[in-house]
């Protein structure tokens, strides 16, 4: 957002430079005394200096912006792997229960099979 704010501030003041040139060009051709002229050229100095200030924040947010994206995929990057890792440890989990019921089931089976073999 403040990022957005600033080049919206940068391109009001181009627009207000650009209107302020175009109007030194349009006082020039009327006739221009040297001393508006100079206040112009002035003016519209002070207004270049403010646009490269302005563009000088914009390229901090810029890499501001880009080393927080940095940082949120490298832990992006380690809340997968430890979801990889919980996801295998709750599949070995599940494996091991279903082996110790089948296990479970087989020695039911098998105790049933011993006591139909003794009954006869």
């Amino acid at each position: 957002q403040a990022r957005n704010q600033a080049q919206a501030q940068l391109y009001a003041w181009h627009e207000y430079r650009q209107d302020y040139a175009d109007r030194l060009t349009q006082a020039g051709q009327n006739g221009l005394a040297m001393a508006n002229y100079t206040n112009f050229r002035r003016f519209i100095g002070t207004l270049d200096d403010a646009l490269y200030q302005q563009n000088k924040i914009i390229a901090s947010l810029n890499a501001e912006i880009a080393s927080h994206q940095s940082t949120w995929q490298h832990e992006q990057q380690q809340l997968k792997a430890y979801q990889t890792l919980l996801d295998r440890r709750h599949a070995e989990q599940r494996h091991k229960q279903a082996k110790a019921e089948q296990r479970f089931a087989d020695e039911m089976s098998t105790a049933m099979f011993l006591r139909k073999q003794h009954s006869y």
